[in-house]
């Protein structure tokens, strides 16, 4: 009995798991020069190939998948203020160059001594 088996990964589908492959690999490339993901999470494609035989084991569906996993988007924080202006509850974020937070700040503002 032979060992060989006639059967070749590269010409299945006529070329379908490269074709996926590269598909994945673009979108893993795309995920790292993304610069809202972290840099030094790790990203993997798995190529997966299962076979699910009939009863008298003479075929074989094969179903063929190349599942990525990706870095997840960087976490951000900041700060805002909430107040009221006129009457209307209003939201500003928070920045160290900011000199006022509502229209009529400017006017309450006093000298300190």
């Amino acid at each position: 009995m032979s060992n060989e088996v006639f059967f070749d990964i590269h010409s299945m589908g006529e070329g379908v798991l490269q074709d996926l492959f590269d598909k994945e690999l673009n979108r893993v490339l795309k995920n790292i020069n993304d610069v809202n993901t972290d840099p030094e999470q790790k990203r993997s494609i798995t190529v997966k190939i299962n076979f699910l035989p009939n009863k008298t084991r003479s075929a074989a569906i094969v179903k063929v998948e190349c599942i990525p996993k990706l870095a997840t988007d960087s976490k951000f924080e900041t700060q805002i203020a909430i107040g009221l202006d006129n009457g209307l509850v209003k939201a500003k974020e928070l920045d160290a160059k900011q000199l006022s937070l509502f229209t009529d700040a400017k006017q309450n503002l006093r000298r300190m001594k």
